[in-house]
Order: C-alpha cells, then sequence, then structure tokens
C-alpha cells in the first residue's frame, strides 16, 4: 500500500509494525527540508 502523504503537516501517529516488543518494527519521522521548503516523511527501521 503507498500512501500520498505530501500535503500532511504534521506526525501522522501511525502504529508501530508490527505491534509489540522485538526486532524488526518501523516507525515514521518527519522533518522540514530547509533547501525544498517542505516536509520530509520517511519510515525507520528499529532494531
Amino acid at each position: 500500500t503507498l500512501l500520498d502523504t505530501r500535503l500532511e503537516t504534521s506526525d501522522l501517529h501511525w502504529t508501530i509494525h508490527p505491534p509489540g516488543e522485538g526486532h524488526g518494527q518501523w516507525e515514521e519521522l518527519s522533518s522540514l527540508d530547509a533547501e525544498l521548503g517542505s516536509s520530509i516523511r520517511t519510515f525507520q527501521v528499529c532494531s
């Protein structure tokens, strides 16, 4: 599934997947790109 989040201006508070403790989870990171003047939304693997 691919979601278009370009117009969102804040953290979407998505659920960490898979839920629960352990390895292989991911989380959403949002920040502002000063050069582009727009927000960047990335996903980081948590181990």
